[in-house]
């Protein structure tokens, strides 16, 4: 009876299944609570766990790579079999072996595989499975520190490390580029410590490299704080030196003190207030870094520069000295760049000493007087003569047709002072062919001669040639600082030139009237024109200038 219904049971969830599981997208509509209540249904009939587990996963739509045992729970005398269908049960009868009696024998060999993969008492374990063996980790690691980790430039530091999984160890090179405190000499072993020192500075490291036994590695690596040198090991801080303020004397024998550093002999210069070097020594610097030096000649009241050097030639001091007494009326002197006085005065203002004395005098006594304006003892502004850049525009050779206005000679004028210029006129002489001092031409050749500016306005007056060949053009004008000024000396021709038809003539520029430094070469040279008769003035073709 109990058989009987276990049957019908399992043929109708078999149907059940067929109808339900044809397809993965029908098992996939069931939710978690159908299935799992079919699931019961199957463990209440005692269904194989072998078929539960495929059941299982074929309602939840998925794979499984979980291996099934088998319960052998639907075993019993007479039902030796997965699927009998009573045939054992009617062998026995046959035998006339008792229902209630069990024998011995043998069972085949996919018995044997259910028998051997069998369920434990939980349904879940499979009984004498072979385990699998793990895969062990044999990737070695390491840790490696460093004491002190902060540390001074120099200061030795302990390495000490360890690893775990390592045959073999090594200090790892550098490749960044980057100076990195040296590695300790030898290999490694694989836990240890070493010493080195921090000899670089800002945040150097080590590197360790372990090295497993199945040919993998790992690092592990130190860093170090070590705040920079300022200089290499190596390094030597260059001399100094300095002068007392007390070194100011009233006598003509000085005596110029100071100390030193890092250096074990100084060279010293006195110069005056123009620059000049008035004396020269060597000075040795005592043990204790002082040094005394008295010029080895009688030095003159004023004011003066030391220059203290190193031997290598390089200047470490400088101290403007007053030697000799100065009286109170000498708070504001002007003087001569020879250092001779022109006026003085007891104004204890800088800006008054100029205003009211160096910058009305000093320009008063150009250009005889160069001078200097100092106010206690040191020179505040200079009175130089201006200098006045002159350059030559070349202009091109022609003919100088009857009536007509030449240009001859063009040049410039270029203020490179801080100082107004004054010209007070420019003399021009009439010239002949290149090379001749005698002109050629008369000086009737021309009805007069003028100086026009780069605005062709006349400067002065237009005016005739005088006894010696001479004019003086332009007049008066002036030319302000950076100022650039470009002149042209031109001459009317006569209206009838025919005595002098092909002969050559120019007019050069002589001399140049102002009080400033004229810097280039005099005379100024232009054009040698051809005196030429025939050509008509007015004639447009040739584009001259007529003078009516």
């Amino acid at each position: 009876m109990i058989k009987k219904y276990i049957g019908t049971g399992l043929v109708a969830l078999g149907l059940l299944f067929s109808v339900g599981l044809a397809t993965p997208a029908h098992a996939a509509s069931l939710t978690d609570a159908q299935i799992s209540a079919i699931i019961s249904l199957l463990q209440a009939f005692g269904a194989d766990q072998s078929v539960i587990n495929n059941v299982s996963v074929a309602l939840g739509g998925t794979s499984s790579n979980s291996q099934s045992c088998s319960t052998f729970s639907d075993l019993s005398y007479g039902n030796f079999d997965t699927d009998p269908g009573g045939r054992v049960s009617q062998l026995q009868a046959w035998l006339g072996i008792p229902s209630n009696t069990f024998g011995f024998g043998t069972y085949g060999p996919k018995t044997r595989t259910l028998w051997n993969s069998r369920c434990d008492g939980t349904g879940q374990t499979i009984l004498n499975a072979t385990p699998t063996t793990p895969i062990p980790n044999n990737t070695p690691t390491c840790s490696i520190v460093a004491n002190p980790n902060s540390v001074s430039f120099g200061q030795n530091v302990t390495l000490t490390w360890n690893s775990t999984n390592a045959v073999s160890a090594s200090w790892q090179s550098d490749t960044s580029g980057k100076d990195n405190i040296a590695v300790p000499a030898g290999t490694p072993g694989t836990s240890g410590t070493a010493l080195v020192t921090a000899n670089v500075g800002g945040n150097p490291y080590i590197t360790l490299r372990v090295y497993g036994t199945n040919g993998s590695t790992n690092t592990c690596k130190a860093t170090f704080n070590v705040p920079d040198y300022p200089y290499p090991l190596n390094y030597s801080a260059p001399p100094t030196a300095n002068i007392d303020s007390s070194s100011n004397s009233v006598s003509q024998a000085p005596v110029i003190s100071g100390s030193a550093s890092g250096a074990v002999l100084l060279m010293i210069e006195l110069k005056n207030n123009l620059g000049n070097k008035v004396v020269s020594d060597n000075v040795s610097v005592a043990t204790n870094g002082r040094w005394t030096w008295v010029p080895p000649i009688a030095i003159q009241n004023g004011v003066y520069v030391v220059n203290v050097w190193s031997t290598d030639g390089t200047i470490l001091v400088s101290k403007t000295l007053t030697i000799g007494a100065l009286a109170n009326y000498d708070a504001c002197r002007l003087d001569k760049l020879d250092g001779s006085n022109i006026t003085r005065d007891a104004i204890t203002d800088q800006y008054t000493c100029l205003a009211k004395i160096c910058d009305i005098y000093g320009p008063a006594n150009l250009p005889n007087n160069e001078s200097k304006c100092v106010f206690n003892g040191t020179e505040i502004k200079r009175y130089t003569k201006p200098a006045l850049d002159v350059a030559t525009i070349q202009m091109g050779n022609t003919l100088a047709p009857q009536n007509a206005i030449i240009a001859f000679t063009k040049f410039t004028l270029t203020n490179s002072g801080t100082q107004q210029i004054t010209v007070n006129g420019i003399t021009v002489e009439k010239v002949g062919a290149i090379g001749n001092i005698v002109t050629t031409a008369s000086d009737s050749v021309f009805a007069n001669v003028m100086l026009r500016d780069e605005n062709n306005t006349v400067l002065g007056s237009p005016t005739s040639l005088n006894s010696n060949h001479q004019a003086n053009l332009g007049g008066t004008f002036t030319i302000m600082p950076g100022q650039t000024k470009t002149l042209v000396v031109y001459g009317t021709m006569a209206a009838n030139n025919s005595a002098d038809n092909g002969n050559v003539v120019g007019l050069s520029v002589t001399a140049i009237s102002t009080t400033a430094i004229v810097n280039g070469s005099l005379p100024i040279n232009g054009a040698r024109d051809t005196v030429n008769t025939s050509i008509q003035c007015s004639n447009p073709a040739y584009g001259y200038e007529c003078a009516n």
